[in-house]
């Protein structure tokens, strides 16, 4: 018996170790610098500010967007979150995630805020050029987005904050969730 019971906690090991591997699998997504017709490579420095605080800002405020401070309605203006407003007021913080990624899928073009881009240009850039704020410095650079220290900073925390925490980027920027950015792309 204790034999046969070793057997099946090693399949079941072995099983988990799969599914934990089918995660990290990159689909066959091609990473462009024109994300559903917006140029990733203009209007794309954010107002500094974390999605996360904006929310529980916006919590705070009874949900009323016009008590927040300028850079904070920047952010709402971004990510669309007039849009989903209701929702995120009447469901618990644990589906806000959720909601603001589904939000985030809805939007094409222009529409797409600073911030949101920003969340795909720092995955973009780590994915072709490497990870880091010091590659996004070069990136911006070259694609005349911006020289300014401060405005790279900007993009760079704002995109992997907000990426990290709509769980679409990993801690250094990398893609973490390839099955949403493929969505994301594929629109």
């Amino acid at each position: 018996m204790g034999r046969k019971k070793r057997k099946s906690e090693a399949k079941v090991k072995k099983e988990a170790d799969v599914q934990k591997n089918i995660l990290y699998i990159k689909p066959e997504v091609e990473l462009k610098d024109v994300l559903r017709d917006r140029s990733i490579n203009s209007k794309v420095i954010p107002s500094a500010c974390s999605l996360r605080d904006v929310l529980q800002h916006l919590s705070e405020k009874n949900w009323n967007i016009s008590k927040l401070k300028k850079y904070e309605k920047s952010c709402c203006e971004a990510y669309k979150l007039n849009q989903v407003l209701g929702m995120l007021k009447d469901f618990e913080e644990k589906y806000w995630k959720e909601i603001l990624r589904i939000n985030v899928l809805s939007t094409y073009g222009e529409d797409i805020g600073a911030n949101c881009a920003a969340i795909y240009l720092v995955g973009y850039v780590a994915e072709k050029m490497g990870a880091g704020e010091h590659m996004m410095q070069e990136y911006c650079k070259l694609a005349g987005i911006t020289e300014k220290e401060i405005c790279v900073k900007a993009i760079y925390n704002t995109g992997k904050n907000d990426g990290e925490y709509l769980g679409i980027l990993n801690e250094d920027g990398t893609i973490a969730d390839w099955d949403f950015l493929e969505k994301w792309v594929m629109g």
